[in-house]
């Protein structure tokens, strides 16, 4: 499951990207106009096909489809749609 990173965490970013590999700041979930739709219709999908007792764990079962916005530690340049899979909690 996904390491949750709250605001201002330092992550290391080692996702496809491999020229923006590096550490970056944790900004918040990403809400792009992207991200929004996919999120929502995760959602939807996956809250109606869960039994009522096991609804209580939906952040659980959203877990894997939330992307993340992060800012680059030293310029600031700012990647968003991050998947969970692509950054770590810095050792820094």
């Amino acid at each position: 499951m996904a390491t949750p990173i709250g605001k201002d965490d330092l992550v290391l970013y080692h996702g496809s990207l491999t020229d923006l590999h590096g550490l970056y700041i944790g900004l918040d979930r990403c809400d792009c106009e992207a991200c929004d739709p996919e999120h929502d219709a995760t959602w939807e999908r996956i809250y109606w096909s869960v039994p009522l007792r096991k609804r209580a764990h939906m952040g659980e079962l959203m877990e894997p489809h939330v992307r993340f916005e992060l800012e680059h530690e030293q310029t600031g340049e700012r990647l968003t749609c991050v998947h969970w899979t692509s950054i770590s909690p810095s050792a820094e």
